[in-house]
């Protein structure tokens, strides 16, 4: 199961903050990929170019990855032998165009904020996602809520959901502040 933390409290920056932790499966030549395909798109839509920042590391060692050379929706690293966890930071910078992020709003569109293994079905692939959210928001999605993290509504954490459900179906997290 991908574990997926976004944080969506740098409103200011228009800024989305990744962590991303993803079991490995197997060493040797591993692929991510960053979702080509938005909701409601008849074809590959999405853009990597807002993608920045991206660090990876294997059982807390960082480890080189390369972009590929023809796609560039999709990132190569080479997996150590024994390996267990991979750990994935990115930042999203959300065009300020898009008003994705403002102190009044944030629209989450997950296939933004994750990579995913190549060689897998999205319906095979088990997400936790949780949302860091600024004080004083209310959250309304498709998701379904667990609890918040931290005592307060801010940190909150949503049931695990197929990556195909949170890319393709209706889980766009809309919060904005109470009035």
């Amino acid at each position: 199961m991908i574990q997926l933390h976004v944080d969506a409290t740098d409103a200011i920056h228009s800024l989305f903050r990744v962590d991303e932790t993803l079991p490995i499966q197997t060493s040797g030549e591993m692929v991510l990929l960053y979702p080509e395909w938005e909701t409601t798109s008849h074809g590959p839509t999405a853009s990597a170019i807002e993608l920045a920042g991206l660090r990876m590391n294997v059982d807390g060692h960082d480890i080189e990855w390369r972009r590929d050379a023809v796609d560039v929706h999709a990132f190569h690293l080479t997996v150590p032998a024994g390996a267990r966890m991979l750990t994935v930071n990115f930042d999203y910078l959300s065009p300020r165009s898009s008003a994705k992020l403002r102190p009044e709003m944030v629209d989450v569109e997950w296939q933004r904020l994750l990579l995913y293994p190549a060689g897998w079905f999205t319906r095979n692939i088990p997400v936790a996602a949780q949302l860091k959210i600024s004080g004083g928001m209310r959250a309304f999605t498709a998701l379904t809520p667990l609890h918040t993290l931290d005592g307060s509504a801010d940190l909150l954490a949503f049931a695990p959901e197929t990556l195909d459900r949170i890319v393709d179906g209706p889980s766009t997290l809309l919060a904005t502040h109470d009035s």
